[in-house]
């Protein structure tokens, strides 16, 4: 009789596996204030922070709001209240031509652009007139210096300023004259003009005039040997009368 035996099966029980989850509270972390941690849920308050936030961003744009009132108050202390309370006052120049007439007139359209610019920028009148003086230095400081100018003519300066202005006068309109005008304002301008009308320019004379009557048309070295007297050009020995005599010779001249 053979011995037969049976490997028994595993026992079978109704127990649940064990959990190895965690179930301890979740801390609150430390970069979120208290008040926004819910201790009952172990959670953020997220409808606080919502709040919260909401709060905050209307505080800060009523501060920002009011910052920008107070700087546009100080900043408008001193500007007009229109573009027309703008006061323009014409500064100094020096060194201006003789017959330079240098002005602005208040309807000047730059003076008009430059009120309205000055006043949406809120420029103060200090600030106005500034550039005010600012424009007329840009367009006029750079002129000769007229004293330097005649030194460099010599000493009949004045003579050959008048000579060439008489020629000019009498063979140019008004318009080119003008025109020339504005470049005759140096000694090199001035000698170059003298080439170009066919002045002959010579050192001054004290030989003077011998007073012999001003009759007929005189002839033009007769003219240069009255402009080479002292009376004509010389300070201190200027003779207003001779002047106006010489003058009116070259007009004759020319006529």
């Amino acid at each position: 009789m053979t011995d037969m035996t049976t490997e028994s099966a595993p026992e079978v029980t109704d127990a649940a596996p064990q959990s190895t989850a965690d179930t301890s509270p979740v801390p609150r972390p430390e970069y979120l204030p208290e008040k926004f941690w819910n201790a009952e849920e172990n959670s953020p308050n997220i409808e606080g922070l919502a709040k919260s936030y909401s709060e905050l961003e209307k505080k800060f744009s009523q501060r920002a709001s009011s910052l920008k009132e107070e700087l546009m108050s100080e900043k408008r202390e001193g500007v007009p209240d229109s573009m027309d309370g703008y006061e323009f006052n014409m500064p100094e120049i020096n060194n201006l031509p003789d017959g330079w007439d240098v002005s602005m007139q208040e309807d000047d359209p730059m003076l008009g652009w430059w009120k309205e610019t000055a006043h949406a920028r809120g420029l103060t009148q200090d600030e106005f007139q500034d550039g005010i003086n600012r424009y007329f230095d840009l367009h006029f400081g750079g002129l000769p210096d007229r004293s330097v100018e005649l030194q460099a003519l010599g000493d009949n300066a004045q003579a050959r300023i008048d000579r060439v202005d008489m020629w000019l006068n009498k063979n140019l309109d008004e318009n080119e004259y003008n025109a020339i005008a504005d470049f005759a304002v140096t000694a090199d301008a001035i000698q170059v003009l003298e080439k170009i009308i066919g002045i002959q320019q010579s050192e001054p004379s004290l030989s003077g005039f011998d007073g012999e009557p001003m009759t007929g048309n005189m002839s033009e070295d007769k003219l240069r040997q009255m402009m080479d007297d002292p009376r004509y050009w010389k300070p201190g020995e200027l003779d207003d009368a001779y002047r106006a005599q010489v003058t009116a010779a070259w007009q004759k001249h020319y006529g």
